[in-house]
């Protein structure tokens, strides 16, 4: 609830296909850091079902922190509005707007990952933008999911928090809405990137 102090500092969303292995180093470099981070590999309930344990642990967390790669966001290009599946990584970001609306998170922190590449001694990544890391939404961003729409209406009555405040939202809306938050650029050599997002997120907790 609003004025109530949150179980977990950060939320890591991420697409489990192509950013598993970022998500469980950010996990583990905060951890190290001493922040409470919810990653579903992790924290996960027995007994809770995979949807309603993320959407449980989302609304108990201070910073929404989605890791935004070329491959994790690839499937946002061919979603359609009334397709049978709901892509649990948009609804992730519907439901973080939505919660930040409502004054439950309390900051939104896109992590924007570029291309990933091995030189000599060194694993680097990429600029984001540079690496054409946002995805097509030619097709699709004018499109509202109508299966996201309705776990999200789902979700919020489940935790009693009534109707939705945010209009139905089309995907490139998320996406922009996401975006204009003031973020971290994942670039440069790997150890040295991930340090410097883990001192950002570290400087946010402790406002």
């Amino acid at each position: 609830m609003i004025g109530q102090d949150a179980t977990f500092d950060v939320f890591i969303s991420y697409r489990v296909k192509s950013d598993s292995e970022h998500a469980l180093l950010v996990y583990e470099m905060l951890t190290a850091a001493g922040l409470k981070v919810w990653l579903d590999a992790k924290c996960l309930e027995k007994g809770v079902s995979w949807e309603a344990g993320f959407c449980n642990g989302l609304v108990s967390s201070r910073i929404f922190l989605p890791l935004m790669s070329k491959g994790g966001q690839a499937d946002f290009a061919s979603l359609t509005e009334n397709q049978a599946w709901c892509d649990n990584v948009l609804l992730e970001y519907n439901l973080a707007l939505e919660l930040s609306k409502r004054g439950l998170i309390e900051y939104i922190f896109p992590v924007l990952i570029g291309d990933y590449s091995v030189v000599p001694r060194e694993e680097c990544y990429a600029d984001y933008f540079r690496s054409n890391g946002r995805p097509d939404l030619s097709k699709s961003g004018g499109v509202c999911v109508t299966a996201v729409i309705d776990k999200m209406t789902e979700h919020l009555d489940r935790l009693s928090l009534g109707s939705m405040l945010l209009p139905r939202l089309t995907v490139k809306e998320v996406m922009d809405r996401i975006l204009i938050c003031q973020g971290h650029f994942i670039k440069g050599e790997k150890g040295q990137a991930f340090a410097a997002l883990v001192e950002a997120v570290k400087d946010i907790g402790t406002r």
